[in-house]
């Protein structure tokens, strides 16, 4: 007996996405259950006798029925098919045989295919009439028959999931692998942010390989026949919306981290100062040769193209290119002295783009976060609103038994788990309608707050639920946000 992968699980994919592996078994199962078939005549006085698991019926042909029961009237002058089709309504009216099996009239005979597991053989005998056992008894033969699945991911020794599931009457069972791979996508190298940007394509976390081993499993106790191992998979740390189509990973060996279009599926310009840094995370499902270049767009209509960083091979896995202004160089670019830049496009070699829209010169209190946009990717936006800057704090209290003597500067109600915790209520400015839908992902993923002085990602929680992003017929859009210091303070100072 075998078991078959007919659909494996879509390779590349994002971790928490449902992600199916669909197999089929060849013991038989309720489409090949086991059965009888009785074809040909019976005449007065024949006899059918039919034995399931515990279960005996002794049937006798007579040519006129008295009422006894398990009779049934013999052929007279009536060919083979018409005497079938009188035998199929006889065995339909045995209320035992009726609730053990499917009675159907097929052109080889009256067929009787069981409806449930039987413990034990099936047995005929018969005169006049002929009867034939089909199909096998998988419930004795292969009992507590259920698909078997060992999940793997490469690099790691002992199985991240064992998992088991029944098969379905058409021999065939499902597993759904998403979510198991626990990867979270990384952050780029600091030393790419600040006023001295380094340039680098690295390879940040987020991507991880696995495999199955899988089997049919039966017996008392039920022990698996031996493992199939499968191919090999890809995950990209991330998951999709609701109701999603799941076409991340899609373009099989490529994939663009980034979804800067809207729910029309028409491509945005991303909004971004000189200052702010930003990064095009793309995955390969293979190694490739890659390479990047900008093309600025100037206010009198003039381009200017400077290359980023030459084609290289780079492995398969996550790749993250710097692509703000400042990272990419773009003040070396032609023109850049004498006209406005406008925009630019950030593209690959390999063929994906992203188009940004340079804001003009932007406030000195400008907050940036970088964000975990789900797709594989982090993002940066920046908040060019004035800052609220508050000071949150929790603590525990208790009461302090009073001694005889006590000094007045021991008080008798005393805090322990004192912490504070920096708290900025951020406001976006305005942006287009498309970008502050795009912006909705700062609720769901993990969010930094960048310090370009210090060069630094600082791990922050959004605490606001809510977020109020359009309303129709409204040209201005904006969000406003709270965000909290992930890591509480001991006590607040600058050393």
């Amino acid at each position: 007996m075998a078991i078959t992968l007919i659909t494996p699980p879509r390779s590349p994919a994002l971790s928490k996405d449902d992600n199916w592996a669909v197999v089929r078994t060849d013991i038989p199962t309720a489409t090949a259950r086991p059965g009888f078939l009785v074809a040909g005549t019976a005449d007065d006085g024949d006899e059918l006798n039919l034995r399931w698991g515990d279960t005996i019926r002794e049937l006798r042909f007579v040519d006129t029925l008295d009422g006894t029961p398990l009779q049934i009237r013999a052929a007279s002058s009536q060919t083979e098919a018409e005497y079938l089709a009188q035998l199929m309504e006889a065995l339909l009216s045995i209320p035992a045989i009726e609730a053990a099996f499917l009675i159907e009239l097929r052109t080889d005979g009256v067929r009787l295919t069981l409806r449930g597991a039987v413990v034990g053989a099936l047995l005929a005998t018969s005169s006049g009439v002929t009867v034939t056992i089909f199909g096998s008894d998988a419930s004795t033969e292969y009992p507590n028959l259920t698909a078997a699945l060992s999940l793997y991911q490469v690099g790691t020794v002992a199985p991240i999931a064992r998992l088991q599931a029944p098969y379905s009457r058409a021999a065939v069972t499902d597993f759904n692998l998403g979510d198991f791979i626990d990867v979270q996508v990384g952050l780029p190298n600091t030393n790419q942010i600040g006023a001295s940007p380094v340039y680098a394509v690295t390879q940040p976390e987020g991507f991880a390989e696995y495999f199955f081993r899988y089997a049919d499993k039966y017996g008392r106790p039920p022990q698996p026949e031996t493992l199939l191992k499968s191919d090999t998979y890809a995950v990209v740390a991330g998951g999709s919306k609701g109701a999603s189509r799941y076409r991340w990973g899609s373009g099989g060996s490529l994939q663009l981290c980034h979804g800067y279009f809207n729910q029309l599926d028409q491509f945005f310009a991303k909004p971004i100062s000189y200052d702010q840094p930003d990064w095009c995370y793309l995955y390969l499902n293979a190694e490739a040769s890659c390479g990047a270049a900008i093309t600025v767009y100037f206010d009198d209509g003039t381009t200017a193209t400077r290359t980023v960083v030459a084609a290289a091979t780079l492995a398969k896995g996550l790749h993250a290119f710097p692509a703000g202004p400042r990272q990419c160089g773009m003040d070396q670019v032609t023109g850049w002295a004498d006209k406005t830049a406008m925009r630019y496009t950030f593209a690959l070699t390999l063929g994906p783009s992203i188009s940004y829209e340079l804001e003009p010169v932007c406030p000195e209190w400008e907050k940036i976060l970088a964000y975990d946009n789900g797709a594989g990717g982090i993002e940066t936006v920046g908040f060019r609103g004035k800052t609220e800057y508050n000071y949150g704090s929790s603590k525990s209290t208790f009461r302090r038994a009073r001694t005889r003597v006590q000094s007045g500067d021991d008080g008798e109600v005393t805090n322990y788990n004192a912490e504070g915790r920096e708290e900025y209520r951020l406001r976006s400015g305005y942006y287009s309608q498309d970008y502050i839908l795009h912006l909705r992902q700062l609720l769901v993923g993990r969010v930094w707050l960048v310090d370009q002085f210090a060069r630094k990602f600082v791990p922050v929680n959004v605490t606001t639920s809510n977020l109020d992003l359009i309303t129709d017929d409204d040209d201005l859009h904006a969000l406003e946000i709270t965000i909290q210091a992930a890591t509480p303070d001991r006590n607040a100072h600058n050393l």
